[in-house]
């Protein structure tokens, strides 16, 4: 009896990605030697207590890839707080 794969090798496809159009609100800042992506809630929209708080894992292409940077944005503005975690 054959061997079963639940998966094959990845194809041209998984490696596709849809450029978002939208200019990102935030800043790129270094901790140490890392960059990161500071996106700030809306003048006179901060206060003490946030919605909710996400962690946000960035996927394969960082945090920095226009489309993480606007969905950070996207939160950011709707009152949340966001921890962004870059992975290396």
């Amino acid at each position: 009896m054959p061997d079963k794969i639940l998966a094959q090798a990845p194809g041209d496809d998984c490696y596709r990605t849809v450029q978002h159009s939208g200019e990102p609100k935030g800043r790129v800042e270094k901790i140490g030697d890392i960059d990161i992506y500071i996106a700030t809630p809306p003048t006179g929209t901060a206060s003490i207590s946030a919605k909710g708080i996400i962690l946000f894992y960035a996927n394969v292409y960082g945090p920095l890839y226009i489309n993480n940077k606007l969905l950070q944005d996207y939160f950011t503005e709707r009152g949340t707080l966001k921890l962004i975690k870059a992975v290396n």
